[in-house]
């Protein structure tokens, strides 16, 4: 059985086509869930910033970390180039 509870929205007596029914409309603000909506979005947003730059980091030192290492006299040859 169903019951009315004080939680539901208003109802209203409408024609469908195949007789007259109770409709039960909705008592949600839409303006208000959206802006919860948006300030829910921007909170993730928020939290996922850090987390990239992060990972931005990380793979550059994972870059460096995994680059092959210059030959043992680089710095030698390297200045012989530059003179």
């Amino acid at each position: 059985m169903i019951q009315k509870n004080e939680a539901a929205g208003p109802t209203s007596l409408s024609d469908r086509g195949y007789g007259l029914t109770w409709l039960e409309l909705s008592n949600v603000d839409r303006a208000e869930e959206t802006v919860n909506r948006i300030v829910a979005q921007r909170g993730c947003e928020a939290t996922l910033q850090p987390l990239q730059s992060a990972d931005g980091m990380l793979d550059c030192i994972l870059n460096i970390a995994m680059s092959p290492a210059p030959p043992r006299n680089w710095q030698t040859a390297h200045r012989r180039n530059v003179t």
